[in-house]
């Protein structure tokens, strides 16, 4: 398969600062907004919903900020979506072979070790199933590789050497995964999710860097998504 001959679609200054405050806001200040206002009404969502509203929410401000990122991006697509098709089965597969070794290992070294957000997101799906369907397996992939992907990682790609642009981003998405599990879990289990995440945020990187959009480690996160949802229930 060859890179595509078009540098990758890139964000505008605009877009990026715009981007990063949100990223912010939503990282140390939405979840616990949305908590207090629930818990301010008569009659308070489940945290299935709640979690569903914060998927929406995100989903929609990243559409609304990188709207003329996501409009490039769709143009390229709708152009070159066989190759995009084409890197998208193979990063998935990509995705597939290495979480399962990743996996198979952190348990055979560790039998005790139970993935902490495959763990919390069961409990939400059996009280609101459709909504949380909904919201991780379609909203948070948009919104997630939009940020992760165009913006982190688009962004360290033009500014430093490729390798760390790479290595900086998926440390980041592997973060931002176990951030809210700090306090609650040891420092072991919370080592443990990050080295998990590490491989996902190298290959949906190298999914965007080497098709050209966007739209590539959206499909491959939401397949990889619906897999872990059919496999979870």
């Amino acid at each position: 398969m060859k890179r595509f001959g078009a540098p990758l679609p890139t964000t505008t200054r605009r877009e990026r600062k715009l981007g990063t405050f949100y990223f912010l806001f939503q990282v140390l200040i939405l979840s616990s907004l949305l908590n207090e206002a629930n818990s301010l009404l008569v009659h308070p969502l489940s945290q299935g919903m709640l979690n569903f509203v914060y998927f929406a929410i995100n989903a929609l401000a990243v559409v609304l900020i990188f709207r003329r990122f996501l409009r490039k991006n769709i143009l390229r697509t709708a152009r070159d979506y066989p190759q995009v098709l084409l890197y998208a089965a193979a990063g998935f597969g990509l995705y597939w072979l290495v979480s399962t070794l990743v996996t198979a290992l952190t348990v055979q070294a560790f039998p005790d070790y139970v993935n902490l957000n495959d763990s919390y997101l069961l409990t939400l799906i059996e009280s609101d199933p459709v909504f949380m369907i909904i919201g991780s397996v379609v909203l948070a992939p948009i919104a997630e590789e939009v940020i992760h992907r165009g913006l982190i990682f688009g962004t360290f790609r033009s500014r430093m050497p490729i390798w760390l642009a790479y290595a900086l981003s998926a440390l980041i998405f592997a973060a931002i995964h176990v951030l809210s599990y700090i306090g609650t879990y040891p420092a072991g289990y919370l080592a443990l999710a990050l080295v998990q995440y590490l491989p996902a945020g190298l290959i949906l990187a190298w999914a965007y860097q080497r098709s050209g959009v966007i739209t590539t480690p959206i499909l491959i996160h939401i397949l990889n998504n619906a897999l872990a949802v059919l496999t979870l229930r």
